[in-house]
């Protein structure tokens, strides 16, 4: 399965679009500018049902974290570490691993102990460019579109990512 994810610019909310290769809409991702206490990002099938809620946890001007919580009730965390020039993710509730040769590189690959779950590539190195997911034997549709989501804001930041544990359930 392929997808693109697009965001949406000049709007009061931060939102992204995720297309087939058909050009149809599947997922809608949206978060309040000014939200407060938090900027969660909800992330909707094309119907408007919830999919997951990503749910930032900031620790210290370097380092925060985002819990992702799938519908279905599973939770695993997400962080970035602004210093790393390394992009690696651990997901160890999923048993997954996501890698990149560096933020610059803006190729990356989710695998699991099998092999490859999904490939995300930025399309070009502009702040605000689109991503394509490529997940090829089309499993765990869900969660790939929740952690490339939360990739693609960490980069639109700036910031790198490094492990982070599973926050508590």
């Amino acid at each position: 399965m392929e997808l693109r994810i697009s965001s949406k610019r000049f709007t009061m909310h931060k939102e992204m679009d995720v297309f087939d290769a058909g050009g149809t809409l599947r997922y809608h991702a949206w978060s309040e500018l000014m939200q407060l206490p938090v900027n969660e990002t909800v992330i909707e099938d094309a119907t408007g049902t919830e999919i997951a809620r990503i749910c930032p946890k900031q620790f210290s001007l370097l380092r925060s974290i985002n819990t992702v919580t799938m519908a279905d009730g599973t939770t695993f965390s997400l962080s970035r570490d602004p210093l790393g020039f390394n992009i690696r993710f651990e997901v160890p509730e999923l048993g997954w691993e996501l890698t990149g040769k560096s933020i610059l590189a803006c190729e990356f690959e989710i695998k699991d102990a099998t092999g490859i779950v999904a490939r995300i590539r930025k399309q070009s190195c502009a702040i605000m460019a689109d991503y394509d997911v490529d997940i090829p034997h089309e499993t765990d549709v869900e969660r790939v579109v929740a952690i490339a989501v939360v990739l693609k804001q960490f980069l639109i930041r700036g910031q790198g990512a490094a492990t982070a544990p599973a926050a508590p359930a």
